[in-house]
């Protein structure tokens, strides 16, 4: 299969609502399919596109984002979408999926480098066992920075982020 074909970009890339960019090697690819209308057409549009029948993703809260990881030999391939909801859930949502393709395709250190740039000493990786901890820890940094100021207040209707997001605050230097 030529992933090229299909939007798969790799070499350097750039994960969205973290705004950082990592560099993928020859076997490892990403696609950024934005925001979706409908989750689950949307899944089965990527299996009519690809070919295939069944394949993993995550399956958090439904109605906020996905990561498809998908396998062929020695090639990793990872997708993530969102549905649209207020520009802060987005970045959130977006950060969120993007850390669940850092962990997939094995790009955890430019993921602590950026938490270290951002002033953080918190390593989620040490400090949780559950992959979607992990990657609400990248959904907060998303938003962390961008309004760094009004994170607490933005989270009001998520206090299920509450614990992570004061262990990262207390991590701040």
């Amino acid at each position: 299969m030529v992933f090229g074909d299909y939007g798969f970009e790799t070499g350097k890339v750039l994960l969205p609502g973290l705004n950082l960019i990592v560099k993928l090697n020859r076997n490892r690819y990403f696609r950024n399919d934005g925001i979706v209308e409908n989750m689950d057409e949307h899944l089965d549009d990527v299996k009519r596109e690809l070919g295939i029948s069944n394949f993993d993703y995550t399956r958090g809260v439904p109605s906020m984002g996905r990561h498809i990881k998908l396998s062929y030999g020695s090639d990793k391939i990872s997708i993530i979408f969102i549905k649209d909801q207020s520009s802060e859930t987005n970045r959130f949502n977006y950060g969120h999926e993007s850390t669940h393709a850092i962990i997939y395709l094995g790009l955890e250190d430019y993921f602590m480098d950026m938490l270290r740039k951002e002033g953080f000493t918190l390593n989620p990786f040490k400090r949780y066992n559950n992959e979607d901890d992990i990657a609400n820890v990248g959904g907060l940094v998303s938003v962390y920075k961008t309004d760094q100021f009004n994170l607490n207040y933005k989270l009001v209707n998520h206090p299920e982020l509450s614990p992570i997001l004061e262990e990262l605050m207390k991590s701040k230097r």
